[in-house]
């Protein structure tokens, strides 16, 4: 549609109207058989862009949608195939964000190509890995990069510069084509003709010459082929805005006269210093981006996490999580010009996992039967499917992980299967595939009544990786664990999601907590820092001080930093110390030269020690029936976890909603009147 084309109510029978939403409504059943496990994200999309899509023309300001995910949850795919499935391919265009000083310059070129080309501006412009975009960087320095992109966000339009290089090289070209006229005018041995100037070997040498090109340097570095190179001419067209085919642009100073070669070139300098009002009011703008921040969780990168767990998890992240991860990378005015349309993907669950794997097992059979081997009947054991799984699933990895895996153990098994069929010279009738631990078997049958089996063994690195952890490793992660799992049930009143002992890798132990929502006060981070404290402690308490392991490092860290904030930033401390806020979230604390705040956080990091020891020094019993129990199963679950200590605990705890809240308290205070006695102070 022009930009200068009205909107227009259309009939139930407008044939395009109806087409078009035809085509919404089939893209949307088409991207949920072909993803899964995001059906909800689906819908969020289509509405998303319905009216976009549906009725060219409403909007005044560009329309703005916003996914958020993990890595390999299919963001990027799943707009790809929408733009295919609606037709929009040659109007859409996708920036890499990753290198941020080049992507508004990019922006500028996709918006002026669409607009010039079509003389319209409905284009859609997918920013992937946006997270990169960043306008705050390290404590809250403001970037300046990018400002067109920022400004299409706001008023739907942006003012076009030309860079200041580009003008130089203009100039650069009409001063040494200006001296050119004047050799021209005083030699028969130069001539101009296409762009070039004919002759210049010839005068090489002279002086006189040389000294109206400022010194031998410059006057080598002309020649013949190129005096007006291809790049000045690209310039030229770019700002005049000619936007000739290839052919014609060669010939922009072609068959023109020395004279009206200058005047293009000065038409382009004064043309050039004048910014460009671009007005896109229609187009669509989709960012796609990772924000560690918002979905950094404990244990998420293992590939013993459950799928389920973490599902559960990332299902409950919101916009208010985003928003401060977002705040970490952009200025606030930024995020408000993103506007509200932010998509939040959780990772998948292990029923989608499945699901996935199935689909992949069936997209294969039917290549087998209807493509490679016509009329062979195949059978695909449930072993194959539990091999991809647990090879292939790490939920925080998405679905990335589970192609690869899948194209390693299943695709390329084709190959070996065609090269038997054309050595033997037959046609497959039957193929059965199985899995027996790490080797893969394929039987067969064919249409001469043939029969073998072909045995592959497996490449699988993190069965492989499971192997080698030590009987050592598990049992030290499971005390480990088992103490911070015993102290969130009493200190927190939280069961942990899951539990680990051991990952692929040996080193991924982890307990994974259900987030929440409750008032940070400091008993509650006195309870979290015990929780933080137990791990290290249930070692030594099980295998001595001296054999306590590296593995609590991130343990004090996040103490550390938990009890710096309460005595610092939250004013939990014996007295107030200063905290300037430079920006949101970026925090300048007062310095601490009498090591005041330092003897503090260490004095609470040893109660918390103290405490943590005291637990697990009456729960002993439970610490070692948990502790043995992840060793001997290697993860448990959040039903196990929760059974095991309810059956094994030495004393009940008391649930936090039966204790007095904030808003108790207050309603106790209106009820007692005078006689309600405030708190005094420490």
């Amino acid at each position: 549609m022009s930009m200068e084309q009205k909107f227009t109510l259309p009939s139930k029978s407008d044939k395009e109207y109806q087409e078009k939403l035809g085509r919404l409504n089939n893209a949307q059943l088409r991207l949920k058989s072909e993803f899964i496990g995001i059906d909800i994200q689906i819908d969020q999309v289509i509405d998303a862009i319905r009216t976009w899509y549906l009725f060219p023309g409403v909007q005044e300001r560009p329309t703005v949608i916003n996914l958020w995910g993990m890595t390999g949850v299919g963001k990027t795919d799943l707009i790809t195939k929408l733009i295919e499935y609606l037709g929009l391919t040659e109007m859409s265009e996708t920036i890499d964000c990753t290198d941020n000083s080049m992507v508004d310059l990019r922006f500028e070129e996709v918006l002026t190509d669409f607009i010039a080309k079509k003389n319209d501006s409905r284009a859609v412009v997918v920013m992937d890995e946006f997270q990169h975009l960043k306008s705050r960087g390290r404590k809250g320095i403001e970037i300046l990069d990018n400002s067109s992109f920022w400004q299409v966000l706001d008023r739907g339009k942006f003012i076009k510069s030309i860079r200041w290089s580009d003008i130089y090289d203009l100039k650069y070209t009409l001063e040494n084509l200006k001296r050119v006229k004047i050799m021209i005018d005083r030699s028969t041995k130069l001539s101009y003709r296409a762009g070039k100037v004919i002759g210049i070997d010839e005068i090489r040498g002279d002086k006189f010459v040389e000294s109206y090109f400022q010194g031998q340097s410059a006057f080598n570095r002309l020649s013949e082929a190129d005096f007006i190179a291809p790049g000045t001419r690209s310039r030229v067209e770019t700002i005049l805005e000619t936007r000739l085919p290839h052919k014609e642009l060669e010939e922009l100073f072609y068959d023109v006269t020395m004279d009206e070669s200058l005047a293009i070139l000065e038409r382009a300098i004064q043309e050039g210093k004048r910014p460009k009002t671009i007005d896109c009011p229609d187009v669509l703008i989709i960012t796609l981006g990772n924000l560690d921040g918002a979905y950094s969780i404990t244990g998420s990168d293992s590939t013993d996490v459950d799928a389920d767990a973490l599902h559960d998890r990332t299902s409950k992240i919101t916009f208010n999580q985003i928003h401060n991860a977002l705040l970490y990378r952009f200025r606030p005015e930024h995020i408000a010009r993103l506007g509200n349309q932010h998509i939040i993907y959780p990772t998948l669950s292990r029923k989608a996992f499945e699901g996935l794997i199935q689909l992949y097992l069936d997209r294969f059979k039917k290549q087998l039967e209807t493509e490679y081997f016509q009329g062979v009947e195949v059978n695909i054991d449930k072993s194959l499917a539990d091999l991809i799984y647990t090879e292939g699933v790490a939920p925080a990895m998405g679905v990335r992980n589970v192609k690869n895996t899948f194209e390693r153990i299943v695709d390329r098994q084709l190959g070996g299967l065609i090269e038997l069929s054309v050595d033997k010279g037959f046609s497959y009738s039957k193929l059965s595939f199985d899995v027996e631990e790490n080797f893969l078997h394929i039987e067969w049958e064919s249409t001469t009544r043939e029969c073998g089996q072909l045995i592959k063994k497996l490449h699988l690195p993190i069965y492989e990786a499971r192997k080698r952890v030590t009987n050592d490793q598990r049992a030290l992660h499971s005390v480990h664990e088992a103490g911070h799992a015993i102290a969130s049930y009493f200190e927190l009143n939280e069961v942990p999601l899951q539990m680990s002992a051991t990952s692929y890798d040996g080193n991924g132990a982890f307990v994974m907590f259900k987030p929440n929502d409750r008032i940070l006060n400091y008993r509650r981070i006195m309870a979290r820092g015990v929780m933080l404290a137990a791990g290290l402690v249930a070692e030594e308490m099980f295998f001595g001080s001296e054999e306590r392991s590296a593995g609590s490092q991130s343990d004090l860290l996040n103490l550390t930093s938990l009890v710096r904030c309460a005595v610092t930033d939250y004013g939990m401390g014996k007295e107030l110390y200063p905290v300037f806020m430079i920006e949101p979230d970026v925090i300048d604390r007062v310095e601490d030269p009498n090591h005041e705040v330092g003897e503090q956080i260490k004095r609470i990091m040893n109660r918390c020690k103290r405490q943590a020891y005291e637990l697990l020094k009456r729960e002993t019993s439970l610490l070692r029936i948990l502790a043995h129990k992840l060793y001997v199963q290697g993860t448990l679950s959040e039903k196990e976890i929760h059974r095991i200590i309810t059956e094994n605990i030495s004393s009940p705890i008391v649930e936090e909603s039966e204790s007095q809240g904030y808003a108790d308290k207050l309603q106790l205070s209106l009820q007692m009147n005078g006689e309600w006695k405030l708190a005094a102070l420490d």
